[in-house]
């Protein structure tokens, strides 16, 4: 639920017109609750609204790679943008987008977000996916039959994987953030465990 109340629209289905009227729904339709009180919808929005994204040494505020940024995701953050074309459905800050989209995935839903995505598998409404990887390769397929005429190889599909794994919400580790694991060969060169 980080950064919800910064979201374009609401429900898989983007349906719901507001924050609080998808918490409504889901405490009276989905869960089959008694109506909320204004004090405790006036709650639920505040505590909702105030789980924001913790910091990012990765990312700027505009979404974009920050110069801490490893280089494989600085080249993914462009993969995305340009060649690949995600950021027309996934838009920054939040990667995210009001519009339903069919993307061959059983039906039309709400364009989702993609910060911390590499924290929310298995992936689409289905969770027909269990890792990032299969499911770029999916969306790239998508992308390629509605009549792309970029080409990817299969190190800029790595690249574009690991430019949405700096979309996450480090944890904290001592009180500093955790970077993404180097691969094993990058650490060996720094002389790091191996």
């Amino acid at each position: 639920m980080w950064g919800v109340g910064t979201r374009a629209a609401f429900s898989w289905a983007g349906t719901a017109p507001s924050l609080q009227a998808n918490i409504r729904g889901i405490i009276v339709n989905r869960m089959k609750g008694p109506e909320p009180t204004p004090e405790a919808m006036e709650a639920l929005l505040a505590y909702v609204n105030s789980l924001g994204y913790p910091p990012n040494p990765f990312l700027n505020a505009d979404g974009t790679p920050s110069d801490a940024a490893p280089a494989a995701a600085k080249r993914g953050y462009q993969i995305f943008t340009v060649k690949a074309g995600c950021k027309a459905c996934h838009q920054p800050p939040v990667y995210d987008k009001k519009d339903l989209e069919d993307v061959d995935s059983g039906g039309k839903f709400k364009v989702p977000s993609l910060r911390v995505v590499s924290r929310t598998a298995p992936y689409f409404h289905d969770g027909r996916f269990a890792t990032l990887e299969q499911t770029v390769q999916f969306m790239w397929q998508y992308v390629q039959k509605a009549g792309t005429t970029e080409k990817l190889t299969d190190g800029d599909l790595s690249d574009l994987v690991e430019f949405l794994k700096i979309l996450q919400t480090w944890g904290p580790r001592n009180g500093r953030p955790t970077p993404p694991r180097q691969p094993a060969a990058s650490r060996r060169s720094r002389g790091g465990p191996r």
